[in-house]
């Protein structure tokens, strides 16, 4: 939440220069913004993958078993189940899946701060973005321009999702410097997963409204 009150300023610049509904920009950009939380986790990962695995060769084993596997399972998911997912509970299911996800995450790596929990949380929160978030965030730009939508994608990819990882990672370093283990840390960021999802659930009512309204 912080992240987008930085970018605050700058995306309404944009909503006026772009001619884009600004409070459906905003809470676009608010809902990205918020994608931060998996900065968390990632950082997480990071601290235990450097104490408990201080040979590189390891990690490195480590970290590419993890990518095949996240973009196996992406392809697979996004190829198979999308498309499923959003006839038959609709885009407003695909948008809340993602915070749910990352919501029963961080209650997990609460739970059992522990490398392969924390391991597992990442992949399956990289599939999820991939997979499902990024295709039903395109649905959200059908109902502006094509100039407009690549104006605005451009903006979300570098200030918001860019800020909001930067200042995630500021917010876990205060946390740890405080004396937060991973676990209080996690559960320390689980409530901004309810935000999320109540961004997400404004979204997309504004952007059944913005549809009807073409």
């Amino acid at each position: 939440m912080s992240s987008y009150l930085i970018t605050l300023p700058v995306s309404a610049f944009f909503d006026a220069l772009l001619g884009i509904k600004f409070d459906y920009r905003r809470n676009i950009d608010m809902t990205f913004a918020i994608l931060g939380t998996a900065t968390i986790v990632y950082f997480q990962q990071a601290r235990l993958v450097s104490a408990l695995l201080p040979d590189s060769a390891t990690r490195v084993r480590l970290f590419a078993s993890v990518d095949l596997g996240v973009n196996v399972a992406a392809l697979v998911v996004q190829s198979a189940g999308f498309g499923r997912l959003v006839k038959r509970l609709g885009l407003g299911a695909a948008l809340a899946f993602h915070p749910l996800v990352a919501f029963a995450g961080l209650l997990a790596v609460a739970a059992a701060p522990t490398l392969a929990v924390v391991t597992l949380v990442q992949a399956l929160r990289r599939v999820t973005h991939y997979a499902v978030e990024r295709p039903s965030r395109e649905v959200l730009f059908t109902v502006v321009g094509r100039g407009e939508k690549y104006q605005a994608k451009g903006f979300i990819d570098t200030i918001v999702y860019r800020g909001g990882d930067a200042l995630s990672a500021q917010g876990t370093a205060l946390l740890a410097a405080a004396g937060f283990g991973l676990g209080a840390t996690a559960l320390a960021a689980a409530p901004l997963c309810i935000a999320w999802l109540a961004l997400v659930a404004w979204v997309r009512r504004r952007h059944v409204a913005l549809e009807a309204a073409r």
